[in-house]
This record gives C-alpha cells, sequence and structure tokens, in this order.
C-alpha cells in the first residue's frame, strides 16, 4: 500500500480550481499533486469558500479535503491591519498577521483534527510555520515537511521561528539563496534542508517561434491591441516594490535615447504595499506607498510606448513571449523568479539581477545576462547587448530552453521531491510507477 500523504495548500486557495484562477503558489501544489499521486496516497487540503463546495472528494486520483477557514481570520487580519496604522504614527515595530500564532489558526486547528482521526505517514506545508506545532500534535510520528518559497524564516523573530523549526524533519527551499540564509540562521536544523526549485510545464510554455507560428493571428491581435512596436521588453511578475519595475522604466527611458518605439509591457496585479503581506524592509519601505502610482509616473513621458498591461491568464504568456524580443527580470528581492523559468522556456532571451533564485535559473553569458540589483544603467546595457545582437539572443534562448527542459520541469522537479519523500519517510519506492 503506498504511503498516505497530506499536501497542504495556500491556507487561503481552494483546489482543484479553473488554471488561470491559481496563483503561484496553488500552482505549484497543484502540478506537484498531480504528479505525486502516481506514486502516493495523496490527500490535498484547501479552503471551502462556497455552500456547493464539498468537504471531501476524490479527483484526480488524490482526495480533496475542505475546510471553512473561520471568522478568527478576518478579525485577526484587521488587528494587526490597524494595530499596524496606529503603531506607524508612534514610531512602534509592526508585527505581521502572517507571522502570528493566530494566524489562520481555527483553520489549521479542523486539519489538525482531521489528520489525528484519519492519519497520514507525511504532510508537506509552505512557507507557514505556526502551523507546524499543531500538526506534529496530531501526528506524533509523522513526517513534516516544510517548504519555504519567500524569506519569512529569516525576517520574523529567530526565537520564535527556531522553536517551531524543531517539529521538522525536512525543510525545502525554492532556491539555493533560500537554503543558505535557513541554514546560516538555524545551524540546528542545517542537516534537514534541501532545494526544491519550482517548475515549468515545457508543452505549455512552448518555443516562441513555434507560437509565432501556430498562434500567429493570436499574436498579431495581441500587437495590436497594445501597440507594440519593435524592439519589445517584456516585464511579468506583481507590481510590489521588491520587484524593481522601477528600475527597469529607469532603464528604459535610457534605452528609448537609441530605440525611440520601444515598448515596454509591464504584466502583472498591483499587492499593494509590501508590508501588507511580509515584514516591512527597510531598504523598500520608502517605495511602498503607492507604488504603481509611482510606476505611472515613470511611465507617463513615455506615452503608449510603456504598456501596464494588468494580469495575464497563465495560458496567455506565451503570446507575449512570442511578442517580445527580451525579458526583464529587475528584482530587488527574489526567492526564486517563475516568470524566468517560464520565458527560459519559451527561448525568450532573459536579463535578471544577481538577486536569490536567479542565480540558480540564469547561467550569465549562456541561458541569460545577470546585472547587479537596483542598477539601472547596467541594466539598460544588458538590454541593449541582446537587442543589438539577435543571434546571441537567439542563441542564449535556445540555451534557455534547453536547460529549462532538463532542469525545471514539473516531472522533473516532482521526481526530486518523491525522493525527498522517501528519504523522510525512511524507505525508497523505486518500484513503483513513478
Amino acid at each position: 500500500m503506498p504511503p498516505r500523504v497530506a499536501i497542504l495548500a495556500q491556507e487561503d486557495s481552494r483546489l482543484p480550481a479553473m488554471p488561470d484562477t491559481m496563483g503561484s503558489l496553488t500552482r505549484i501544489v497543484h502540478e506537484l499533486s498531480l504528479r505525486l499521486a502516481h506514486r502516493y496516497d495523496v490527500r490535498v487540503y484547501s479552503t471551502r469558500r462556497e455552500p456547493a463546495d464539498a468537504p471531501d472528494e476524490r479527483r484526480d486520483g488524490m482526495r480533496h479535503v475542505r475546510f471553512v477557514p473561520g471568522t478568527d481570520r478576518a478579525l485577526l487580519a484587521s488587528y494587526f491591519r490597524w494595530r499596524n496604522r496606529l503603531g506607524r504614527r508612534f514610531g512602534l515595530a509592526e508585527r505581521q498577521y502572517a507571522g502570528s500564532r493566530g494566524y489562520f489558526a481555527g483553520y489549521i486547528r479542523r486539519i489538525a483534527h482531521h489528520l489525528a482521526r484519519q492519519p497520514v505517514e507525511l504532510v508537506h506545508l509552505h512557507n507557514v510555520t505556526q502551523f507546524l506545532r499543531p500538526l506534529r500534535r496530531a501526528l506524533p510520528h509523522g513526517r513534516l515537511v516544510l517548504q519555504m518559497h519567500c524569506e519569512w524564516l529569516v525576517e520574523l523573530p529567530r526565537d520564535v521561528i527556531a522553536t517551531r523549526l524543531a517539529a521538522t524533519d525536512l525543510v525545502l527551499g525554492v532556491s539555493e539563496h533560500i537554503v543558505r540564509q535557513i541554514q546560516a540562521a538555524f545551524p540546528a536544523i542545517a542537516g534537514r534542508c534541501r532545494v526544491l526549485h519550482n517548475g515549468v510545464d515545457p508543452a505549455v510554455f512552448a518555443p516562441r517561434e513555434r507560437v509565432a507560428v501556430e498562434r500567429a493571428d493570436d499574436v498579431a491581435a495581441l500587437r495590436r491591441r497594445l501597440d507594440v512596436r519593435a524592439p519589445a521588453i517584456l516585464y511579468v511578475g506583481r507590481l510590489s516594490s521588491e520587484k524593481g519595475v522601477h528600475v527597469l522604466l529607469e532603464a528604459f527611458t535610457r534605452l528609448r535615447a537609441r530605440h525611440a518605439d520601444a515598448t515596454c509591457i509591464v504584466v502583472g496585479p498591483d499587492w499593494g504595499p509590501i508590508r501588507k503581506v511580509r515584514p516591512a524592509r527597510s531598504d523598500f519601505a520608502h517605495l511602498d506607498d503607492d507604488y504603481v502610482g509611482r510606476l505611472r509616473a515613470l511611465a507617463a513621458p513615455h506615452g503608449p510606448r510603456v504598456v501596464l498591461a494588468g494580469s495575464v491568464p497563465n495560458h496567455e504568456l506565451p503570446l507575449y513571449h512570442a511578442l517580445a524580443d527580451v525579458l526583464a527580470a529587475p528584482s530587488l528581492l527574489e526567492a526564486f523568479g517563475i516568470p524566468v523559468v517560464e520565458a527560459g522556456a519559451s527561448g525568450l532571451p532573459v536579463v535578471a539581477t544577481t538577486i536569490g533564485g536567479f542565480t540558480d535559473t540564469v547561467v550569465p553569458g549562456k541561458t541569460g545576462l545577470l546585472v547587479p540589483p537596483g542598477d539601472a544603467d547596467a541594466l539598460a546595457a544588458a538590454l541593449e547587448d541582446v537587442l543589438a545582437n539577435p543571434e546571441r539572443a537567439r542563441a542564449l534562448g535556445a540555451a534557455a530552453r534547453d536547460r529549462v527542459v532538463s532542469r525545471f520541469s514539473w516531472d522533473g522537479i516532482a521526481s526530486t521531491l518523491a525522493g525527498y519523500y522517501d528519504d523522510a519517510l525512511g524507505a525508497r519506492t523505486a518500484g513503483r510507477a513513478a
């Protein structure tokens, strides 16, 4: 009988879901659980949002269990929001709901109670360390796997995090950068840390030349709708200060001295101030207030040559890759950077910063270019290098596609994760179908 595995989706998400409604973490859980269901008895826990949602059902070879988050979530989130708003007036340090013991406390209690009655051998959760202790109480002999997609472990109080991490059997980080941070901050668990990158489906993100031919009418319609002229620089990601979009727009101003008709396409949602979703960073705090307003002001002198396209469905991104000449990833802080591997899968050359996960996903001079973070001049020069050398750009894109297919496909990532599970469970299951 295959081992029983529980995977917790992001605490405010529901699975399964329509592909274009998934956030990045929800998509990660979806892609991995689909592939792991062939090897394990998988149970996915997520949110029950509507009365019509079944609390328990089997679909796609796995069991989906859903719970209502509870009213405590909204009340506590409101408390922290008002507490920090008042605290800023009096110079008090901010406290984050996401780091508090009360974060989705009712929701995780329901899951823990369910697991205590219907135990599993292993639980895989994401980012939220305060879930570890109730899960450990529910499963004193189970294996607990925590996967980190952000820098919360080193941004939140270390003594609190260290106590929570004592309950883990395995800690995964989405990049070498995240794993090194965790090992340095918590040497007691350094031996339990492993890298598990995020992935991409190379069939969805097909080579951009193929997309340009097979979906020529759609690409042409997008070009007309956005009024795109060559060359075209693409950004994909949320519009928040740590993503460095303001640096890209400053670099674009320099580029237009040589490319008057260049277009900068900015794809992504406005997530508001960074402090709403993570601890405040002093190096970004001065940018947070009305960040999108700041971007609009930087874009205004360029008129239609800067397109703020808003959110784009994931399945439509290959059209943007086919339309663009280069992807810019100007982040000041980045745990991994899924848009870079999606662009790489499409064969679109990338210029990124020497930050975090980009050093895992971009090989400088071979699959893309890396520049110092926050340096608009260096970013403009690297973008110009790609735009001025079409043959080199094609070579970078082709090498990026090859590397993504070999190292960052969801099938390969799921296989690596299965190996980690087997090690944590203490028995290899190589004989089972992957």
